[in-house]
């Protein structure tokens, strides 16, 4: 009798263990998906930042562009 009241405390207790490992495993995996979208949301707005930066900056030199042809084309 104790041989069985082993092997169904044993059996309770390695069930418990796996349930709490799955359910770490899962919290895991979502706390990944949450990093791994913040991360992609940080890298596309990066971007987008630096194009804007790059279109600033191409719209503020056409001008003196310009002006450097006149002055190339009048000497």
């Amino acid at each position: 009798m104790k041989f069985t009241k082993s092997i169904v405390l044993f059996s309770g207790c390695f069930f418990i263990l796996n349930s709490l490992s799955i359910q770490a495993q899962e919290k895991t995996i979502e706390a990944t998906q949450k990093i791994t979208k913040k991360a992609t949301e940080a890298e596309k707005k990066a971007i987008t930042d630096t194009q804007e930066k790059i279109s600033e900056k191409t719209k503020s030199l056409l001008p003196k562009l310009k002006t450097l042809k006149m002055l190339l084309k009048a000497k």
